[in-house]
């Protein structure tokens, strides 16, 4: 690093100036503050960005590992209903069998029979319900992977950067238009208001798919969404 002792007595001898050095009356250079400043900048600027992505991964890993304990906890209770459901069937099947020989026994018979269809009916709405939570976590999961590997952060921003580089005024060859490619673009109430479009996007996103992340898996597999 260079110094240079500011000289305002023409008469400075040698020693007085390595005196004036150890009192620490030198200064940097002016273009040597600048390049120092300008490091530093950097340095903390590349640090702040490698703060960010590893902040940013550890996000992504979590919610990947919610999701993965979510789709384990959904397998463990789907198998658990269908056991219940098969000893419900088993024991349907005996009542069904079973001789009835008096009025009392077939009316007890039918009322086991009644009983034991809403039990199964019930049964089997549960596990309607269990196989669609598993494959919406499923769908979750497989949107935060492809998000990831597109490196556009969510699955909506990743919809509007492959259909528009999340462009308000993007329109394309056959009228589609807005951040979201709406066809035909006369169907966007919006300008090129950006709150307005995500909005009515997300509403459709929604409306049709159920979620962001089911938009996403769509477009993944078709490239239109």
């Amino acid at each position: 690093m260079e110094y240079e002792l500011l000289k305002t007595d023409p008469k400075y001898s040698k020693k007085s100036y390595n005196s004036k050095v150890k009192q620490g009356e030198t200064r940097l250079k002016p273009n040597t503050l600048k390049q120092i400043k300008k490091s530093q900048l950097a340095q903390a600027l590349y640090y702040l960005i490698v703060l960010l992505i590893i902040m940013s991964a550890f996000l992504f890993i979590n919610k990947l590992s919610k999701s993965s304990n979510q789709i384990k906890l959904n397998q463990v209770e789907l198998k658990s209903t269908q056991f219940k459901l098969k000893e419900l069937n088993d024991s349907y099947t005996k009542v069904l069998q079973e001789k009835a020989t008096t009025d009392a026994e077939k009316a007890s018979q039918d009322a086991r029979v009644k009983e034991l269809e809403r039990q199964k009916t019930e049964l089997e709405q549960q596990l309607q319900s269990k196989l669609a939570e598993k494959q919406r976590v499923a769908s979750i999961q497989t949107a935060q992977v492809f998000a990831a590997q597109a490196n556009c952060g969510s699955p909506k921003m990743c919809i509007y950067m492959k259909e528009s580089g999340n462009n308000p005024l993007a329109v394309n060859s056959i009228g589609c238009r807005g951040i979201g490619q709406a066809c035909p673009g006369s169907k966007l109430p919006c300008g090129a208001d950006y709150a307005c479009q995500d909005a009515w996007f997300t509403n459709y996103a929604i409306q049709r798919y159920g979620s962001w992340d089911a938009a996403w898996v769509f477009w993944q597999a078709n490239h239109w969404w």
